[in-house]
């Protein structure tokens, strides 16, 4: 009986040894590796605006006994927007969409892990919905066609029709005279104001760039931004350094009709646009959007916007949109 119990026994430790030696073993103090990977993902902010830094954090993610590498999909599209990496954080600046979503790979040798976390676009008042870099060294102001965005740069002497959302040039005409500044669209002609020439008020063909028709625009050192409500065109002015601007109000045959006054605190009116109740004023001394009545140029609510702002226009869904410095010069679509 003793001899069986001790051949069992005998057994018994021998299959343990040779399953130990197939598939291994592990105990508390066992030093082999553990690939488990648990992936971790936190944005700094996860609500704000875009063209702003965001933080994205993957300190948190763990494997016990390995170090890890890491790898960023910023937009969540499927395609890996960096190499690997054993940095855990990355720093990236969101533009386009309301939500965004960023994915984190994590590896550490053997296995891998994925986490994702959402930044979403906070859409307050005076905030932007997208931004787009665009070229150019002075910009002036903005007007959108329907389906584009003309854009001013006083440096070239040009404007520039822009597709708003990818910055994509797609029409260049060359400017009236040496500094061009106001730009407007009324469903037919572009009308532009420029700071040389006899301050002047033209209208443009779009396709050829031929002056329709041109009219004296008042004396001032400076013209502004134009803006058209299917009646009047709204010319902005600053007669001189020191001293306040003004809105002048005419008739598309030149006709002035009234002078309105700018904001309070400000001096000189970049930009302008009409959304069909307001008109907007923008100057880029002042982080601030203006509605103002068209009527009496008294202000019926201010919208602060970050940036110094040379131009503003209203597309057809009514969102503002600006021309502006901050990372380079761009583009931005804003909440009104």
């Amino acid at each position: 009986m003793k001899r069986t119990v001790l051949a069992a026994l005998i057994l018994l430790v021998t299959a343990i040894g040779a399953a130990c030696l197939l598939g291994g073993c592990s105990s508390s103090s066992s030093s082999g590796p553990d690939v488990s990977v648990d992936a971790d993902l936190v944005l700094t902010p996860a609500t704000g605006t875009v063209l702003r830094d965001v933080v994205c954090d993957a300190s948190g993610s763990a494997s016990r006994s390995r170090a890890l590498e890491y790898r960023w999909d910023f937009d969540g599209d499927g395609t890996w927007d960096t190499a690997w990496s054993s940095t855990p954080t990355a720093e990236h600046r969101f533009s386009g969409a309301d939500t965004i979503t960023v994915v984190v790979k994590v590896r550490d040798g053997e296995a891998t892990d994925e986490a994702e976390a959402q930044f979403v676009v906070d859409n307050r008042h005076g905030h932007e919905v997208s931004a787009t870099l665009v070229g150019g060294n002075g910009p002036q102001c903005l007007a959108w066609d329907g389906s584009h965005i003309w854009r001013s740069d006083w440096s070239a002497d040009e404007f520039y029709r822009t597709d708003p959302f990818t910055g994509a040039v797609v029409e260049t005409l060359a400017a009236v005279n040496q500094w061009p500044n106001g730009i407007e669209w009324d469903g037919t002609s572009l009308w532009v104001t420029d700071s040389l020439g006899g301050m002047r008020m033209f209208e443009i063909d779009p396709t050829t760039g031929d002056t329709l028709f041109s009219f004296p625009a008042g004396s001032s050192n400076f013209a502004g931004g134009i803006a058209w409500d299917g009646t009047y065109l709204y010319q902005g002015r600053r007669p001189g350094a020191g001293y306040p601007g003004s809105i002048n109000k005419y008739m598309p045959d030149g006709t002035l009709v009234e002078t309105l006054p700018p904001p309070r605190g400000t001096r000189t009116p970049f930009g302008l646009a009409f959304d069909g109740e307001n008109l907007w004023f923008a100057d880029a001394n002042v982080d601030t959007l203006y509605a103002l009545d068209p009527t009496d140029g008294s202000v019926r609510w201010a919208v602060h916007a970050e940036y110094l702002m040379w131009g503003v226009t209203v597309d057809d869904e009514g969102m503002l949109w600006v021309h502006r410095t901050g990372v380079g010069y761009h583009i931005a679509r804003i909440v009104p």
